[in-house]
């Protein structure tokens, strides 16, 4: 009779205890490798890595004071102040040493010179505006006289408009302050000048370079009639003057700070008012020919600007432009 073979019970339960090591090597352990191929958990010590604000396990980009995630690989530099102490702000120092202030060397002269205001010769003072590289009047002109001294020739009546050949102006009634003075351009030719020193009324190139800083192309800028985009509401202000219309319901209505307002013109032919409240007409210093001159027009009901030839004896509006 064979006998049977026992096998120890003993090595038996040894072989069943025996177990996987954990990442640490601890037998039966927890530990497990995180996303950061480090091994966390059991015994080791070891905290988890968590994700960036670039979603980047283990990373180190940060949020800074513009919320902008930096650091890390994001690419992103943080945001600094500004000279307000704004962080991201946009407000910088002038020539002058004031933050966010309106001085520049506008004529490369190594000067720093002030644009906030100018004065013409009868003392009426006009807040400037800085387009671009151009220093323009925000308001229209209102002077009486050249800028030597001379009178220029106001007149009244209807009739008298367009048989008066030399230089002449007029006003509304009731807002010369709002809308100052509408001038023949015999008047914006003249060579005893009607701007305030230092400035000249806008030729027809400096209108274009104007409309195309405010996003105009060249090409469109040259062309005539109706042209560009929403222009002419950007350079448009004080929305209480005008009618409602496209002009003025346009998104960046005034942002240019030009503040153009709605005086109308007086008629080359019969001297009558049009247009107030729905056109401001401006000259240009800019002759097309013997009768003609070149000039803008906003238009209440239409964002673009007008660019057309009009006969000399018309009365517009006038802006000036720093020399």
């Amino acid at each position: 009779m064979k006998r049977l073979l026992l096998i120890p019970l003993v090595l038996f339960l040894a072989c069943e205890d025996k177990q996987e090591k954990d990442c640490a090597g601890v037998e039966g352990g927890t530990a497990v490798l995180d996303n950061c191929e480090q091994c966390v958990g059991g015994d080791t010590g070891v905290e988890a890595c968590t994700e960036d604000c670039n979603e980047v396990w283990g990373g180190t980009a940060t949020i800074d004071n513009c919320d902008n995630c930096i650091g890390g690989n994001t690419g992103v530099e943080a945001c600094t102040e500004d000279c307000n102490g704004d962080w991201g702000g946009t407000a910088v120092e002038d020539c002058a040493g004031e933050c966010d202030g309106t001085s520049i060397d506008t004529d490369e002269d190594g000067l720093c010179d002030s644009f906030e205001m100018v004065t013409d010769i009868d003392g009426n003072i006009y807040p400037n505006v800085l387009i671009g590289s151009q220093v323009l009047t925000a308001e229209n002109l209102k002077v009486s006289h050249y800028r030597n001294g001379d009178p220029i020739t106001e007149i009244v009546a209807n009739g008298a408009w367009a048989s008066y050949d030399e230089g002449h102006f007029s006003n509304l009634s009731d807002g010369v302050e709002n809308y100052g003075n509408l001038y023949n351009w015999a008047a914006v030719n003249d060579a005893r000048g009607l701007c305030p020193d230092g400035f000249h009324v806008l030729t027809d190139e400096e209108w274009m370079e104007l409309e195309m800083e405010l996003g105009m192309s060249e090409g469109t800028a040259a062309s005539t009639g109706l042209r560009g985009t929403n222009e002419g509401s950007k350079l448009a202000g004080h929305p209480e003057l005008w009618d409602g219309g496209g002009l003025k319901y346009d998104s960046e209505f005034g942002i240019s700070g030009f503040n153009a307002v709605p005086c109308g013109n007086r008629h080359h032919d019969n001297g009558t008012h049009h247009q107030h409240r729905v056109s401001g007409d401006y000259w240009s210093a800019t002759d097309k020919d013997e009768l003609k001159a070149w000039s803008r027009t906003l238009h209440f009901s239409y964002s673009p600007i007008f660019r057309s030839d009009n006969d000399r004896r018309y009365g517009f509006s006038v802006r000036c432009i720093k020399d």
